[in-house]
């Protein structure tokens, strides 16, 4: 019970310091940081450790949520114009830029997990992000699969609306956090989500 507790008030410590949106990034690294504390036995206490994450690795998931954002918002008007255009000509460039966007999600929990290494620069972020995820390639789309497969649950079934509000609001963040956790854990060679550049280099 205690653990579902700490499930539900992590759920509602991202959803309420993420509204601004612009803080998403530092709210998904703070919650990355105490899931996986929790995962490798430690017993946070959640509320005051949650903040101290988010504070720790606020600049740097923020510079990585901004990059994120601007280019799956970028590489998606780029895909509507390839195929609003329909020439033929274009295909090819929309078969890159739907490579890239692919990779941009894959990389995307490799990302804010190498955001609790105050260290590791921003370019350095991206750079092994990309690495892991391809390198990594069937766990990188079980956590993307993880990661996206609940919001489009909720987006095709809207008559489903009620209970899936009270998914999100009570558990679903939190919850797809420990089931990626779980699986960063179970990666061959793996051990531990707080440091993923050091199996990218493997």
């Amino acid at each position: 019970m205690e653990r579902v507790f700490n499930w539900m008030l992590l759920n509602l410590l991202w959803l309420l310091t993420s509204l601004p949106v612009l803080t998403v990034g530092a709210s998904t690294a703070a919650l990355t940081d105490v899931t996986c504390r929790m995962e490798q036995g430690e017993d946070p206490a959640v509320f005051r450790e949650y903040f101290r994450a988010w504070v720790r690795h606020a600049r740097q998931a923020t510079l990585v949520w901004i990059a994120v954002l601007a280019a799956v918002l970028w590489l998606l008007l780029a895909l509507q114009v390839c195929f609003a255009s329909g020439s033929a000509l274009l295909l090819p460039v929309a078969v890159a830029e739907g490579a890239l966007l692919l990779a941009v999600v894959l990389s995307l929990p490799y990302g804010f997990a190498l955001c609790l290494q105050p260290e590791t620069r921003f370019r350095e972020i991206v750079k092994t992000a990309m690495i892991t995820a391809l390198r990594r390639l069937p766990w990188s789309v079980a956590l993307a699969v993880t990661g996206i497969l609940p919001w489009a649950v909720t987006l095709l079934f809207p008559g489903a609306f009620p209970f899936l509000f009270l998914f999100w609001l009570f558990a679903g963040v939190s919850a797809i956090a420990f089931v990626q956790q779980k699986i960063l854990n179970r990666m061959d060679g793996h051990t531990s989500a707080v440091h993923p550049e050091a199996d990218a280099q493997k």
